[in-house]
Order: C-alpha cells, then structure tokens, then sequence
C-alpha cells in the first residue's frame, strides 16, 4: 500500500513538472497576444498616478518645482458589447479615489458619467467619449490622456505571433502630442512570470515620442499662442494574463523634457510620471 502511494505521488510530480515545463518553455509557433473581452464582465483596477514638474533654477543643479500631483483610484471596467470587427466598448468608471494636487487634499469625482472607450484586441484605443477634461495647469497630462498614448494602459501589442525573447515595434500617432509625427514603441515578449493565481507573459517596452503642442492663447493676450515642443521617454512593462488574455498588471514610468516657446523667451520644463495598474479582483 505505501508502494503504490508512493508511486502515485511520484506520477504526479512528474506531472506537475512537465506542466511546469510546459509553461515556461517558449512556443514553436510563437504566442498570439491579444487582449480577449467578454461582455458583461466588470474587472476592477487599482491605478495609482504621480506627476512631478520642474524648471531649472538659476544655481547649478537646481530645480524648482512647478506642479505635484498624486491620485489613487479603483476603477470599475465593464465590457458592453463586442463589435463585429472584435473591438470592445469598455465603459470605465471611478469608484473611489483621493489624491494630492498641489499639496491639496482631493476626491476623485465618483458620479460622474462614466467614459467609454473602445478598444482594438491589441490595445490600440479607437475612440473614446465621456473622458476627463483636461487639466488648465497641466495641459501636457491632459492631452496624454485624451490621446491615447497609453492605449490600454500602456499595452502595444504586435499584429502576429512572437517566440520569448523576440521583440517587435511599432509607430504609435498620439492625437495632439506628435503633431504629424509619430511615435516609436520598442516591444520584447521578456518570459513567463506567475502573478497571484495567473500565468501571465511579461512584456517590457519603450517609448520614443517627438512633442509638439499648442498651448492655449492667455486671456490677456489672445493672439499669442505659445508652443510646447521636446520629448517624451516612457518604460512600460505588463504581465498578460495567458490564456484569459487579461491585464493583471502594468507600470510605466515617463521622462519628459519640453521646450515652451513664447514670443519673447524659451522656458525648459521637466516631467516626470509614473503609473501602477493592478487588476484587484479575480
């Protein structure tokens, strides 16, 4: 009896190793990463944001601080429907949240309409309705967000299958950042990785972005319009859940440097943002 207990105890570490090795071992045929929406299903994600500008100070190495920001929200999103091209209508709503503006203790607005969005399976962002208006004081962050230049948290996935350790890339136009140009995203399928109850994919990318915005004239001086020209550098890394085809998690974090040209002077202007996406319900 302890023989035979034995000998099914070993059968089924064996077992259990060769799922293992399945799992870890990369695909002859590569992995079709795409984001899989099913409608009526609501996932909850907690998004944590900070901002920090500065400009230079008139000392070496000195930097003054222009505009802090910090929000932690939950948000709630629900698949409506599925369209016949497998784009999904998302409506996302906030279901709580606070944060710093400024040093100014702030709660995030929970009635207001919901946004919704739509989303291609590799996380393109085709259109949206009902989203935050921008931000007066930060109109670099507002029109980011209305951009799409996260797409879905940050996930640029490729059109065909990737192998682990292959990597791809992609031209990303940001509405209102880029002006005619675009951007470049530099993706690489990085391995497996075990988050909570999931197996997921991690994949890391970078983001090369030419700034070139129209700031808003000053109601003092409504014929003059200053622009805001530079850079945008962003690190993202993302866990996709696999075979679900769901984030579980994404960060990224964001280096900006831009110019702000107005007709007597140019002002150098520093940003820094980073962005934590957790899924928080299974």
């Amino acid at each position: 009896m302890l023989r035979q207990t034995l000998k099914a105890f070993c059968i089924l570490l064996l077992l259990a190793a060769l799922v293992s090795s399945a799992l870890a071992l990369p695909s002859q045929k590569g992995y079709s990463l795409k984001l899989i929406f099913h409608p009526g299903l609501t996932y909850l994600y907690r998004l944590d944001m900070s901002m920090t500008a500065w400009v230079p100070g008139s000392k070496t190495n000195e930097k003054i601080a222009v505009y802090n920001a910090s929000e932690d929200m939950v948000m709630a999103q629900k698949v409506l429907r599925i369209l016949p091209n497998h784009n999904a209508v998302l409506s996302i709503h906030t279901n709580e949240g606070r944060g710093l503006n400024n040093g100014q203790v702030f709660k995030a607005n929970t009635t207001a309409k919901p946004a919704i969005l739509t989303f291609a399976p590799n996380g393109d962002m085709i259109s949206f309705e009902h989203l935050p208006r921008a931000d007066a004081n930060a109109p670099l962050l507002g029109n980011v967000l209305h951009s799409g230049a996260f797409s879905f948290y940050g996930v640029f996935l490729p059109r065909h299958k990737v192998s682990i350790g292959q990597a791809w890339v992609r031209k990303v136009h940001i509405n209102g950042i880029t002006g005619k140009k675009s951007a470049i995203v530099k993706s690489k399928l990085i391995g497996w990785e075990k988050v909570g109850l999931y197996h997921t994919l991690h994949i890391h990318a970078v983001l090369t972005a030419p700034i070139k915005v129209q700031l808003p004239a000053s109601s003092k001086n409504k014929n003059q319009q200053d622009e805001m020209h530079g850079t945008m550098n962003t690190v993202y890394d993302t866990d996709l859940a696999m075979p679900q085809g769901i984030i579980i998690r994404t960060s990224s974090l964001s280096s900006v440097i831009v110019y702000i040209r107005s007709k007597h002077s140019i002002t150098p202007l520093h940003l820094t943002m980073q962005m934590g996406n957790t899924l928080v319900n299974n």
